[in-house]
């Protein structure tokens, strides 16, 4: 509604003073529930996920199946226009004169006020800036206007904030679809040649920014595959005394076991690279003594596989959970409740 004005004036004088002599039945679509919030019954729409677009490709690999998401996110109508190797679809959907999914990724930020304000913040968060004072000092853009803007983006769905448990004032900022992720991260340097540009020559560059985006798109499935099948509630980046982000963990959770009890968990994912090994889990320990907790869960996620050294490793404090790409992307049974 809020995207066509006029219209959306008369449907709020409608909700207002008249719906309730009728007997009409009202379906709308709303933002940021301005209008949403006067009607009796509201549903929240989300997207799919990870697990839940793998229904549209029976023939994906588990690792197309990733691109395919990473790309596009868990839009149905998105998912759908994928109807062959990922790799090649980026070519057709982002890269060719007109294509569909740039035009869609371009239309989702042309409405937004200040857009090139926007547009400055998205392609800082694409470099992997997510604080206040990251997204402002790569953007060139000051904190009260990225503030500001960034506020506007999240109620328009174009991106979503976490605040941190302690602390309501520091929060992260993610983009709230892949599609929006992938265009600025791939497709938008991809189209920056030093000279006349072509499908070819863009798609070239593309395939060489992919992996690395990729990496974090499995991090984030990793992330999701932890809140369905572990019962976890919330992933949270491990983060310095100065707001980096601490590469040797990639989250911290709470998880639920087999017994129904909550366990914190150290996540590390890695998709690109040598298999992880009995070093890699020796600095996730000790990591974790800064949780005092002799009860961790260690859960480790590779698609390069894991050295026999590792798969032989016994824990004298907390056990070790690993999961290739391939369990990652296994469906979860009917009436399985969080697992390990």
């Amino acid at each position: 509604l809020d995207t066509f004005p006029d219209f959306y004036n008369l449907v709020n004088r409608f909700v207002s003073r008249d719906i309730r002599e009728t007997r009409v039945l009202l379906v709308a679509c709303d933002t940021d529930l301005s209008v949403l919030g006067r009607f009796p019954n509201q549903f929240e729409v989300r997207s799919m996920s990870y697990l839940d677009c793998v229904g549209f490709h029976h023939g994906f690999s588990p690792m197309q199946h990733l691109q395919a998401y990473g790309m596009v996110g868990g839009t149905p109508a998105y998912q759908y226009m994928i109807r062959e190797d990922p790799m090649e679809a980026v070519r057709k959907l982002f890269l060719d004169d007109m294509s569909v999914l740039s035009l869609e990724s371009e239309s989702l930020v042309n409405g937004m006020p200040l857009r090139k304000v926007c547009v400055k913040i998205l392609s800082a968060m694409a470099t992997g800036a997510d604080s206040m004072r990251g997204i402002s000092t790569v953007s060139g853009v000051s904190q009260s206007v990225c503030n500001r803007v960034i506020n506007d983006m999240e109620n328009n769905g174009l991106v979503t904030k976490e605040v941190a448990p302690m602390n309501s004032r520091n929060w992260t900022c993610t983009f709230y679809s892949n599609i929006l992720r992938f265009y600025f991260s791939v497709v938008a340097e991809s189209r920056m040649l030093p000279d006349f540009y072509t499908t070819d020559k863009a798609y070239e560059k593309a395939k060489g920014l992919i992996p690395g985006y990729m990496e974090g798109i499995f991090k984030s499935v990793c992330a999701e595959y932890i809140r369905i099948r572990c019962g976890a509630k919330s992933t949270m980046r491990v983060r310095s005394n100065s707001g980096d982000v601490v590469s040797d963990v990639d989250y911290v959770a709470t998880v639920t076991d087999e017994k129904g009890k909550s366990r914190a968990a150290m996540v590390v994912c890695r998709l690109n690279g040598d298999p992880f090994n009995l070093s890699d889990l020796n600095r996730m320990v000790f990591r974790s003594k800064a949780f005092k907790s002799k009860n961790v869960r260690y859960m480790m996620f590779s698609a390069c596989g894991f050295t026999d050294e590792l798969k032989k490793a016994r824990l004298l404090e907390g056990d070790l959970v690993l999961r290739t790409l391939e369990e990652v992307y296994e469906p979860v049974p009917a009436a399985e409740g969080p697992s390990k």
